[in-house]
């Protein structure tokens, strides 16, 4: 008999790797769990799924599953995404991790398309006395403003419009999606989608709202087949691969893009002809939501790229972690004033007291010329041991043109030996040509593990997406060799240099581990380092050159009634200088859900890490938390405590914090953050003033079906500023088929050596009432309050203004034939900026009748009145009959006394004065059934 180890491994075992993304169809996943011998481990254990595409598919579907396995085997179902593409599946148990890939391919499904054909026709009034230009837009539910037309004599108008939507199979090994709207309205936005926040927050269904077209053009294709795809939309550029990260091109752009891949070759291009250029700006966390305000304000929405950057506490101009945010689930943006707001506090450092800072690159439009943008890369598996790739980009803008090319090559030199190698150019007009190289070296067989990382960058090298600042030399060296099974040698090198002033810190480290009964570990061994007297970081600035050679001893131990805790104690000092050393204290404990408690207190005389230690620098860390893997909702459920200080005259510093998302209970989450950095002392070359306090509290609720709510406080008391940020939000099922919902957004800043100031406030609340569906009333209501008022560093008004917005629509399904509509919008405008004062308001009033004749013939009447406060008052009413000439065709014709518009409340309904003729068609899948090939 045989009995099983503690968990060792994780597999995961898909039915197959290449399921089809029809959004319906599950695929069966295996979850298998062994020790280190491979036995199947029997006792129960919890383990947690994930998924970066599709659903896991318990009562309900979810990015993230939980579930207890017994017997070491279990199968689960992933519902698949509606979007072809790769995704990667994980788990997680205690250390126990596994992965697998997926690649699904696109369903082809049945042809489905829908489109219209409209006409417009419109004859001006012909009395001479009010003879009056026609317009495109008479009598028309949107403006025609790409096909329309006008006489010379400016009575005769007519406009068309046609729109497409169509997804489906064709020639029988493709799939097509098609979109196309010619009354659309261009640079919109990129990659678009439904935004909450847009229109009526509450519509009092549960219908789902998404964009399978993705278009700020008015025509969107995409043509998938197999792995391989054509697009010509929206679309982001080739993402960094392993194997290219100082040549990887990001960019948000609409035009052409391609996609090849099978076995041995994979291939990307895009073009794009547009007047846009790319902004990357950088920010450091501050222990809060933000807001982060952009220098470029008005970008295209859509467009962002927002990531979290990790940067190597030892080595900081290497990015060693990069998590791109998903918006309307991490952060919410304001393209029109550049303002980005997290949807959970950001703090300074990691759990390993790593940096870290916010990234956000966005397209603006510079106008002018129309120039190109391209690029390509490809990879070339030539066989088992050696795969090679390339790739180019070019951006023919006129006022700073920019080029990028790179070159790799990944080869396993033996077994367990990978070296992956890289060069990258860039020559960017208002900078220059610069180059980048970078060489990794991966082993792992036997007793010997290895690594080894070199990556220089000249000072012209401009790429804001390589994994490397431009002007810097990094290199790190890291080996274990197992010597027997208790006892292994380790051994690190690192060299940082600044290649424009030479500056260069270089040191290693070498030390044996031994472990004892009772899972003790012992490990003893010596550093060295050396930093030139020209500093290679900012953070050295007046306390180099240093030398140091040091010993260190460390102890971790594992309680045997225990096995997923573990504590350690480390020491070490300088062997020349009493003053230089570090004392370090800690543990952890790892939950069968992944999640990880830890805990460290660190004393060392360093501010730039432990390589650089120096009498004249000290640093206090204390850092507990929780970390957790992240799910689908629930973030990243991250907590922590951190305090941190420096001494001896120095920029002294103490910080605490505690930080993200805690789950109470199924449908409960605590967000709580408390981070607090104060200089005890500063040095007179100090130019930043870094004493920053962060609070935040936040409590989501979403376990009752009837109700859901929401509410954070975010408080900041910087050197120069303090902040105030508030959200609340509130969702309501109401009887009889009301819903209401309500959000609130406050944001205050406040100078401390001056009277500048900035308030944002932002309420928004919406009520629906949906009816019986065989007809009655239905109803939306909408209202908003925007205020912003901003005074200088003089108490001078550059900014104050206040709008009232409500709109609200109403239907009545009288009887079958029968409808009437009716709507009421207001708008109330204050604004006072340098002491120059305006107030605009305007009230709307419209309703409409409709009634049918038998199978063929209706008629419809409308009525509206746009006033405004200067006392104006537009009159509209007209009328219209309608006749079906066929199936899905209508011929209307119709009237307008008088008329008038208004581009923010008018209703879409014609308006405009004088005599129309329209033509509508429509028509779907059985009109185009020779595409589908069958």
């Amino acid at each position: 008999m045989i009995a099983p180890g503690p968990l060792a491994k994780i597999e995961l075992l898909p039915a197959r790797l290449d399921a089809v993304a029809d959004g319906k169809t599950p695929l069966r996943i295996g979850v298998r769990l062994t020790d280190a011998d491979g036995v199947a481990v029997a006792a129960r254990t919890e383990v947690v799924l994930t998924s970066t595409a599709g659903r896991w598919q318990p009562a309900a579907p979810a990015r993230e599953l939980r579930l207890f396995i017994e017997g070491g085997r279990a199968d689960v179902l992933l519902l698949p995404p509606a979007e072809a593409g790769p995704a990667r599946l994980a788990a997680a148990s205690g250390n126990a991790r596994g992965t697998v890939t997926l690649d699904f391919l696109p369903a082809l499904r049945p042809l489905v398309a829908a489109g219209v054909i409209e006409g417009s026709l419109h004859l001006s009034d012909l009395s001479l006395a009010r003879l009056a230009p026609a317009r495109a837009a008479d009598g028309f539910e949107r403006e025609l403003e790409h096909f329309s037309r006008q006489g010379a004599d400016g009575k005769i108008a007519a406009g068309a419009r046609a729109a497409l939507f169509l997804k489906g199979k064709i020639r029988g090994d493709m799939l097509l999606t098609l979109a196309y709207d010619s009354d659309k309205e261009t640079r919109e936005k990129l990659r678009r989608d439904f935004q909450p926040d847009r229109f009526y927050p509450v519509y009092g269904d549960a219908g789902g709202r998404g964009a399978e077209a993705r278009s700020s053009d008015r025509l969107y294709v995409r043509i998938d087949k197999n792995r391989s795809w054509l697009l010509y939309g929206d679309y982001a550029t080739a993402a960094a691969t392993p194997e290219r990260k100082l040549g990887s091109y990001r960019r948000s752009l609409t035009g052409l893009r391609h996609h090849y891949e099978d076995d041995t070759v994979t291939a990307d291009s895009f073009l794009s002809r547009d007047s846009t250029r790319q902004v990357v700006e950088e920010f450091p966390a501050n222990g809060t939501s933000g807001p982060f305000l952009l220098k470029l304000g008005n970008l295209i929405a859509g467009s962002e790229k927002v990531e979290v950057l990790t940067r190597d506490g030892n080595q900081p101009a290497l990015v060693i972690q990069t998590r791109l945010l998903a918006p309307f689930v991490d952060y919410e943006i304001e393209p029109l004033a550049g303002r980005i707001l997290l949807r959970a506090p950001l703090a300074s450092v990691d759990a390993d007291l790593n940096g870290q800072s916010l990234r956000v690159s966005y397209e603006v439009e510079q106008g002018g010329d129309l120039f190109w943008i391209g690029g390509a890369s490809g990879r070339v598996k030539l066989n088992e041991a050696l795969s090679l790739g390339a790739s180019i980009a070019a951006d023919q803008n006129p006022q700073d043109r920019y080029r990028l090319a790179s070159v790799n090559a990944v080869v396993k030199l033996a077994t367990g030996t990978t070296l992956i190698a890289e060069a990258a150019s860039s020559s960017r007009d208002s900078l220059g040509t610069g180059t980048g190289r970078r060489v990794e070296i991966q082993h792992k067989d036997g007793p010997l593990e290895a690594s080894l990382s070199i990556v220089r960058t000249d000072p012209a090298f401009d790429n804001p997406s390589a994994l490397l600042t431009r002007g810097r030399s990094e290199a790190k060296a890291k080996a274990t060799w197992r010597i027997d099974e208790r006892t292994r040698l380790k051994a690190e090198w690192l060299q940082s240099r600044d290649v424009a002033s030479g500056g260069t810190r270089e040191g290693g480290q070498l030390a044996v581990e031994r472990s004892y009964d009772a899972n003790l570990r012992l490990e003893a061994g010596v550093r060295v380092a050396h930093e030139t007297a020209t500093p290679a970081f900012a953070g050295s600035l007046g306390a180099t050159p240093l030398d140091t050679t040091s010993v260190r001893a460390r102890a971790t131990w594992q309680p045997p009634a225990l096995p997923q805790a573990s504590m350690f104690v480390e020491g070490e000092q300088d062997v020349s200088d009493s003053a230089r050393h570090l004392l370090a204290v800690g543990g952890d404990y790892r939950m069968a859900s992944g999640t990880r408690l830890y805990g460290r207190h660190e004393l060392v005389s360093s501010m730039t890490g432990i390589y650089g230690l120096t009498p004249d620098q000290r640093h206090n860390t204390t850092v507990f938390g929780m970390d957790a893997p992240a799910g689908d909702g629930e973030g990243r459920v991250f907590s922590e405590y951190r305090a941190a200080s420096a001494l001896s005259g120095r920029d002294a510093e103490a910080a605490m914090g505690l930080r993200n998302r805690w789950r109470v209970r199924e449908g409960l989450t605590i967000d709580g953050s408390f981070e607090r950095i104060h200089a005890l002392s500063r040095s007179p070359a100090l130019l930043v003033d870094n004493e920053a306090t962060a609070l935040t509290f936040g409590i989501a609720y979403t376990a009752n079906p009837l109700w859901k709510g929401t509410a954070r406080l975010e408080l900041r008391d910087a050197a120069r500023e303090r902040g105030l940020l508030s959200t609340f939000g509130l969702a309501r099922k109401l009887d009889g088929g009301w819903s209401l919902l309500g959000k609130n957004t406050f944001d205050l800043t406040q100078g401390k050596d001056s009277a500048s100031e900035r308030v944002r406030e932002w309420l928004q609340a919406g009520l629906a009432y949906r009816g019986p569906a065989e007809g009655g009333w239905n109803g939306l209501g909408k209202y908003e309050l925007k205020t912003e008022r901003q005074t200088d560093i003089a108490d001078e008004t550059l900014a104050d203004r206040t709008a009232h917005i409500v709109s609200t629509h109403v239907h009545w399904q009288a009887r079958s034939g029968l409808d009437v509509s009716g709507r009421v919008g207001a708008k109330w405008v204050q604004e006072n900026a340098q002491d120059i004062a305006s107030t605009h308001a305007a009230v709307l009033v419209a309703g409409r009748i409709g009634r049918d004749f038998g199978e063929r013939w209706d008629a419809g009447v409308l009525a509206s009145l746009l006033a405004d406060r200067q006392g104006g008052r537009q009159w509209g009413l007209g009328g219209e009959i309608g006749y079906r000439a066929a199936n899905n065709l209508w011929i209307s014709a119709g009237y307008n006394v008088f008329g008038y518009r208004d581009s923010d409340l008018a209703p879409a309904e014609p308006t405009a004065q004088g005599v129309f003729i329209r033509l509508r068609f429509k028509f779907d899948e059985s009109s185009l059934a020779g595409l589908s090939g069958e």
